[in-house]
C-alpha cells in the first residue's frame, strides 16, 4: 500500500458526486474515486485504513500509537472549530475576543470551566443575546487561558477592561478585536490558539515546513516584530481526553450535503480556490485499483476565474 500526494492538477468530471460542507464564506469540496455503500472503511494494509465516508486516512489504535492518535484527535477537534468559527462570523465588527488568565498558575481544566460558567452568567447579564465560543489554551508552565468569541447581534459593543477583570476575579483580563482583514477568521484563530513561538522549542528537531514568521505587534513597545512559530506545536500541552471548546446554543454548525461537482462549482459563482489537496492510495499487491481523494477549498469572499492547482 502506497500513499502519495499528487503534485499535477487532477481533474474532477462535472458529474462526479462529491460532499460539501460550508461553513460560513468557506466551502469544503471532498471526492473520492470509489466508494463502498456496504462498508464505511477500506483496509490499507495491517495499521491504516480510509474512512470512505470522509476521505480520511488514519491508523488503527494501538499502544504505541496513542500519542500519535491523541495528537490526530486534536486536529480533527481544531478542524471542527474551524468549521465552527466560520459558521458564524462573517463580520468582525460583530466580535469581541475575550482572554481570561489566573493571577495564579491555575492547572485545573474542570474548574477553568466553572469560573468561565460564573464570568458568563454576570457578562450575559450585562451584555444581553451575546453568543459565545469558548477556546481552552494550556501554557508551557501547566497553567490554563480562556479565549472567548463573544457574537454580537450587531456592531459589538465597547468593553470596558477594568469592568470585565472585575466580573472575573481570577486574573487578568485582555479584549481584542478580530482583524478585518482576515476572511478565514476560523483558520487565523486555531491556527493562533495551537501554534507556539518557536523559542520554546528545539529548532534543531523541527522540520522546516513546519516553521512560520509572522509579523505581530509587540505587546511592551507597540512596534511590529517578525516572530517564528511551530505550526501546531501547542497541540502537545492538551490533555487527552478535555474538552476543548463549548459554545452557546445559538451557535451554528456547517451545513454538509452531497452533490454533483459541476452543480457545486457553479453555486460557488467563481469563488477563488484558496487550497486544494489530492491523494493517491494504491495497492501494490493489486487487490483493488487506485483511490483517489481530493480536497478543495474556496472562499466566496474571493472571487476569480482562474483554475485550481493543487497547493501542496
Amino acid at each position: 500500500m502506497r500513499i502519495e500526494k499528487i503534485e499535477e492538477y487532477y481533474k474532477i468530471s462535472s458529474q462526479a458526486v462529491v460532499k460539501v460542507t460550508e461553513a460560513g464564506n468557506v466551502t469544503e469540496l471532498l471526492y473520492l474515486s470509489k466508494k463502498n455503500s456496504e462498508q464505511p472503511i477500506r483496509l490499507l494494509g495491517d495499521k491504516k485504513y480510509v474512512d470512505l465516508r470522509t476521505g480520511e486516512v488514519k491508523n488503527f489504535i494501538e499502544h504505541e500509537d496513542k500519542r500519535t492518535e491523541h495528537k490526530n484527535s486534536l486536529y480533527r477537534t481544531f478542524a471542527t472549530l474551524r468549521g465552527i468559527i466560520n459558521s458564524n462570523i462573517n463580520n468582525p465588527s460583530r466580535v469581541r475576543h475575550i482572554i481570561l488568565t489566573y493571577a495564579e498558575c491555575m492547572t485545573d481544566n474542570k474548574r477553568l470551566y466553572n469560573d468561565f460558567k460564573n464570568f458568563n452568567m454576570k457578562f450575559q447579564y450585562k451584555y444581553k443575546k451575546a453568543e459565545y465560543i469558548a477556546v481552552a489554551e494550556p501554557q508551557r508552565r501547566g497553567a490554563w487561558h480562556l479565549h472567548i468569541l463573544y457574537i454580537f447581534p450587531d456592531l459589538a459593543p465597547f468593553l470596558p477592561n477594568d469592568e470585565l477583570a472585575k466580573m472575573w476575579g481570577h486574573g487578568f483580563t485582555k479584549i481584542k478585536a478580530l482583524d478585518k482583514s482576515v476572511d478565514n477568521i476560523g483558520l487565523y484563530f486555531c491556527a493562533y490558539m495551537t501554534d507556539i513561538e518557536i523559542e520554546y522549542v528545539n529548532i534543531k528537531t523541527v522540520a522546516s515546513d513546519r516553521v512560520k514568521t509572522v509579523e505581530v505587534t509587540d505587546e511592551e513597545t507597540g512596534k511590529k516584530v517578525n516572530k517564528r512559530y511551530l505550526k501546531g506545536g501547542r497541540l502537545s500541552l492538551y490533555p487527552s481526553g478535555m474538552n476543548i471548546f463549548r459554545t452557546s446554543r445559538g451557535i451554528a454548525r456547517p451545513t454538509e450535503y452531497t452533490s454533483t461537482y459541476g452543480t457545486a462549482i457553479e453555486k460557488l459563482n467563481g469563488a477563488t480556490p484558496t487550497y486544494t489537496n489530492t491523494i493517491k492510495i494504491t495497492d501494490e499487491a493489486g487487490a483493488y485499483s487506485p483511490i483517489i481523494i481530493k480536497r478543495e477549498y474556496y472562499n466566496t469572499k474571493r472571487i476569480n476565474n482562474s483554475q485550481s492547482q493543487d497547493n501542496v
